[in-house]
């Protein structure tokens, strides 16, 4: 079997005391790219400084997963993760061989901060993560998983989306009725372990939500667009010939989206000279997001409960405006977590935070599992509350650092 292939950017700031290893969604999403440049990293996409770069209060380490993603690649298209587990085996082996490579970060505390599907990736990853580290396979400072709008359970999600709406006024009674039949089909499916055709319900139910409520936003409700109609990157038109046709829209909303014609000029422009690389940015999302059809729609909640149970810190966040991954689903799924701690995280009181005069977070804790509500954000948090997400990535590093 060939191996696989990881291309990740580090920015070696030794004495910011931390490395935070970040994972995008999609699947196919490149954390190098979106990530780094449309998000959180030192730069934007005009290669101008971002006033609230994460790499301000830590080592960011960006890494293009599933393998296949930005500049990441397999040299054979069977050599693509079809599971999570898979996904996560792949990221112990890069954690082992990146402190094998930077000895002197072995002590330094290290978090995994991911984004959408990269919730489902994460909670997966620091659970093999946690069994690495137990059998001895590494001995790092492992301080915790921040799993942001996390795809988590899927259909917790995707149940959440009729009230969420209707409570918006997006849809009536009969959307309502209407969205509910196609929850119901999909858990029949996943009930049977039909599992690409629970990816194919997901799909028409996007297609019927955009119908009903007027195109909104998958990842901003209070915009309207209609995105799948517009003209999509170079990039994205080529890979789009690779997905099968019942997951063309999926794959527009929620990689397409990440691989703007701007940004693609830029990774395969000059990002690509820089770091002297003879691979096309991107040229194989189409086929890691069609590579994980049958896996989109299982959840993940025992890693977040392992990890719970392991006393590793967990953080969910969670963006106020997001409807693909609504606050709302993923407090469902959050109370089928079996962590005996769960029943006092519950009782732990919602505190608002302050942040420039501006109420930005709402906070609840107990022991070593957090969570937050960042206000006027949608599923892309960093990326439209940046100092909201700032703020909560400081608190987050206070509260593991001194219960370690």
């Amino acid at each position: 079997m060939q191996p696989l292939i990881l291309i990740t950017l580090y920015f070696p700031f030794f004495s910011l005391g931390c490395v935070l290893c970040t994972v995008q969604g999609g699947p196919g999403g490149s954390s190098t790219g979106f990530g780094n440049f449309l998000e959180l990293g030192p730069l934007d996409a005009d290669l101008q400084p971002r006033t609230t770069s994460w790499t301000s209060r830590a080592n960011v380490l960006f890494v293009d997963n599933p393998v296949g993603t930005g500049f990441s690649y397999v040299d054979h298209l069977s050599l693509l993760t079809k599971t999570d587990l898979e996904i996560a085996t792949d990221l112990v082996t890069l954690t082992e061989h990146f402190f094998k490579a930077n000895p002197d970060f072995a002590k330094t505390p290290f978090y995994v901060f991911c984004e959408s599907y990269g919730g489902k990736m994460t909670s997966v990853f620091g659970q093999e993560l946690q069994k690495a580290i137990l059998a001895g396979r590494l001995d790092i400072n492992f301080h915790g998983v921040a799993l942001g709008d996390g795809w988590v359970s899927p259909i917790d999600s995707m149940a959440a989306w009729v009230p969420y709406l209707y409570t918006l006024s997006l849809i009536n009674p009969a959307g309502v009725e209407k969205l509910n039949a196609i929850v119901n089909r999909t858990r029949v499916a996943m009930a049977k372990d039909e599992w690409t055709m629970a990816t194919s319900l997901w799909s028409e139910m996007e297609n019927v939500v955009g119908q009903l409520a007027a195109d909104v936003d998958w990842y901003n409700v209070l915009k309207h667009t209609a995105f799948v109609t517009t003209d999509l990157s170079s990039l994205a038109r080529q890979q789009l010939l690779k997905v099968p046709k019942e997951l063309h829209v999926l794959y527009k909303r929620h990689v397409a989206n990440m691989q703007a014609e701007s940004l693609n000029q830029l990774m395969n422009g000059e990002v690509k000279r820089h770091l002297g690389l003879n691979v096309t940015w991107g040229a194989q999302s189409g086929d890691v997001f069609t590579a994980l059809r049958g896996a989109f729609m299982k959840n993940s909640i025992a890693s977040v409960d392992y990890l719970l149970a392991q006393k590793v810190p967990v953080t969910i966040y969670q963006g106020q405006l997001d409807l693909i991954v609504p606050t709302i689903g993923t407090e469902t799924y959050m109370k089928k977590l079996t962590w005996p701690g769960m029943a006092e995280f519950n009782k732990a009181v919602n505190k608002p935070i302050l942040i420039e005069a501006e109420f930005g977070l709402f906070h609840q804790q107990y022991e070593h599992f957090n969570f937050f509500a960042v206000l006027k954000a949608g599923h892309m948090v960093p990326a439209d509350q940046g100092e909201f997400a700032r703020t909560m990535l400081t608190m987050v590093l206070g509260m593991s650092n001194s219960s370690k």
